[in-house]
């Protein structure tokens, strides 16, 4: 049902079998996957450099070995991997501080993200920026995110199969209900709402010479309607001042995005990604306007478990 398969620096490919325990994560925004795994295994010679975990013939992860430690005990021989997925390589590898002109989505794919392994572009357009700046300090990663937070108003992720996109929903849905034959039951489900953090209105510094004028106003609709106040100033860095008012809708939406969450626990392993809508059928109520965030899978003592939480997809 599921399968690790593991390849070395030589390019041997080895099936890992006999997992122990297990732990994996995707989330929809913050694009480094996470897989952890223990296995029986004899072999401590083998050092590995990529793994690739499917489930029911579809990939749940595909990424690098960061760290391996092999150790004994009264138990036997165990294997221990910690992996990322390839967004990892991005993140470690620092772009030059610079100011770049008249790039595609295409040209960034290429200079940024493709000498790390990631297949392609799952873009709605390949639309060109007439300028960004790139801070010290920033990532292969950040300076894509930074472009399709600009160019798409939504950050990056890698999708399962390995290429960039924006897109937040996925078109698929996951059914939950212990009420309804055929559909994956639960153990555990909640409904939460959190006004802490949503901002109403933000103001936006545009003149740095001529004192503080703050010229761009932004409200939240979702707020107003909801009767929260909670206002903002912002500085945008120069890494925005093509697009200053986007930086402002960047910050609203973020600020919303988990006002309202639907928890659900699943004592299974399933078929699921982040972006997958949610129906939801219980005694708390039908729901099916929240979508997957936050996917965290494990294994231990009392077998799979998935972990689940999903936002309304209103506050998109």
């Amino acid at each position: 049902m599921f399968s690790f398969v593991a390849r070395t620096y030589d390019g041997q490919t080895v099936d890992l079998k006999d997992l122990v325990s297990f732990s994996y994560r995707r989330q929809r925004f913050n694009a480094c996957d996470l897989l952890e795994a223990v296995f029986l295994f004899s072999n401590q010679d083998k050092k590995f450099t990529e793994v690739e975990f499917n489930y029911d013939n579809k990939i749940l992860f595909s990424g690098i070995v960061e760290k391996q430690n092999a150790y004994m005990s009264s138990g036997g021989n165990f294997l221990k991997l910690n992996c990322k997925n390839r967004v990892a390589l991005m993140m470690d590898n620092e772009v030059e501080p610079s100011t770049i002109f008249q790039k595609t989505a295409q040209n960034m794919y290429d200079l940024y993200a493709k000498p790390f392994g990631i297949k392609g572009t799952r873009f709605s357009s390949n639309p060109s920026i007439n300028y960004l700046v790139i801070e010290k300090g920033r990532s292969c990663f950040d300076v894509i995110n930074l472009f399709c937070r600009q160019m798409f108003e939504k950050p990056v992720l890698l999708t399962l199969d390995g290429y960039l996109t924006t897109q937040v929903l996925t078109g698929n849905t996951v059914y939950i209900s212990n009420n309804v034959s055929g559909y994956n039951s639960f153990c555990f489900a909640s409904l939460s709402y959190d006004r802490s953090k949503m901002v109403s209105k933000v103001y936006l510094k545009t003149d740095y010479e001529n004192g503080n004028i703050y010229d761009i106003v932004l409200q939240n609709a979702y707020a107003t309607n909801e009767k929260i106040v909670r206002e903002r100033y912002l500085h945008p860095t120069d890494e925005w001042f093509r697009n200053i008012s986007q930086y402002g809708y960047d910050l609203l939406e973020s600020s919303r995005r988990d006002a309202s969450c639907l928890e659900v626990w699943i004592p299974n392993i399933i078929k699921a990604d982040v972006g997958d809508k949610i129906l939801f059928i219980d005694q708390m109520g039908s729901y099916n306007n929240f979508y997957i965030v936050d996917l965290k899978v494990s294994l231990g003592k009392q077998g799979f478990i998935t972990k689940i939480k999903a936002w309304d997809q209103k506050y998109i």
